[in-house]
């Protein structure tokens, strides 16, 4: 899964970080794993999902809305530290790897041409 070749997950992702990191603080790093299929996989941000783009960034998006599971875990921590904005002040979330793993005739393989 390569969410960047998409010019509108692209455009979602500039939207994002400029809102949240368009900035000098300093922050700590936290780092996962590869991106869902259904979150960050499609959004190209860690970590969220498009329904949670729109109803807890407040970014509007014509992608399909389905959740993620890591979305939503995520977004509940995100919640209770005081919201998206106290939030991306103070942390910076990030993947491992920003490109996703799929698994086609029982192996596992970076998918970066599909």
């Amino acid at each position: 899964m390569n969410p960047y070749r998409d010019p509108a997950a692209w455009k979602l992702c500039e939207q994002f970080y400029n809102k949240y990191y368009s900035d000098e603080a300093h922050r700590v790093l936290v780092l996962g794993i590869n991106p869902g299929r259904f979150g960050g996989g499609i959004t190209g941000i860690p970590f969220t999902d498009p329904l949670t783009l729109e109803k807890e960034c407040g970014i509007q998006n014509t992608l399909k809305k389905k959740t993620e599971l890591s979305a939503e875990f995520i977004y509940r921590m995100i919640g209770d530290y005081g919201g998206p904005d106290q939030f991306y002040r103070r942390f910076y979330i990030s993947a491992l790897s920003p490109l996703g793993f799929t698994q086609e005739g029982g192996s596992r393989r970076l998918l970066l041409n599909p």
